[in-house]
């Protein structure tokens, strides 16, 4: 909103320029069985659309294909860290 003021209209089908939420429905097959809505921190979609990668609690960093709404989404794990990875961004030429 140009003007700071608040959206009251349905934004559903809207067009974002990025995607960064861990909850909705284009990202819903991000979660491992068993989680517990806590173990992954941070998520980005990358500027083509094509891909989202995520981070969690056990270090790891995950690619997957976007929009990601199948349970238990195939993707590409790559370990991150030792303990938890905080955040987590594409570039801006989506490297």
């Amino acid at each position: 909103a140009p003007t700071g003021r608040q959206v009251k209209a349905n934004q559903r089908d809207t067009t974002w320029s990025t995607y960064t939420c861990i909850l909705g429905f284009p990202v819903m097959g991000i979660w491992p069985s068993g989680s517990d809505g806590t173990d992954v921190n941070a998520l980005d979609r990358s500027r083509s659309e094509e891909y989202v990668v995520t981070v969690d609690d056990l270090g790891l960093v995950k690619l997957f294909n976007y929009p990601c709404v199948a349970h238990n989404a195939a993707h590409r794990q790559y370990r991150g860290h030792c303990s938890h990875v905080m955040n987590v961004r594409f570039m801006k030429d989506d490297r």
